[in-house]
């Protein structure tokens, strides 16, 4: 597994036990955004290929305080900067949403020209 792999786990594993978060999950995208619908076609004409990616989704309880998501963040942050050191790797920035049932955090990391064996994340 690629090491990036290990390092957004454990920065979902300390937004649950440090931050207070209520649940943490990622989504493996191997054919990366070629296979979504309008937006693949879109990029197949543009001649861009597959790149895969994860895409994590991190939430809290809507009554959250907002130093608790402020300190959440700052972890985010941290860890991206050791996402951003891997060769071929790309981090969004976080993107921040919350309704009725709470708070999220979410962000992608596109893995470019990576071997496919190191691809293979399960």
């Amino acid at each position: 597994m690629h090491s990036v792999f290990y390092i957004n786990e454990k920065l979902k594993d300390e937004l649950v036990e440090k931050h207070g978060a209520v649940f943490a999950h990622t989504s493996w995208h191997k054919n990366g955004m070629c296979d979504i619908p309008v937006i693949g076609d879109i990029l197949k004409k543009s001649g861009i290929n597959d790149v895969p990616y994860l895409e994590t989704v991190v939430g809290w309880k809507q009554e959250t305080d907002d130093e608790t998501l402020e300190l959440a963040y700052s972890c985010i942050f941290l860890h991206r900067k050791s996402i951003d050191k891997k060769k071929n790797v790309i981090m969004t920035d976080v993107i921040s949403e919350s309704n009725n049932k709470g708070f999220y955090y979410s962000w992608a990391i596109f893995l470019e020209n990576l071997p496919q064996n190191d691809l293979n994340l399960g």
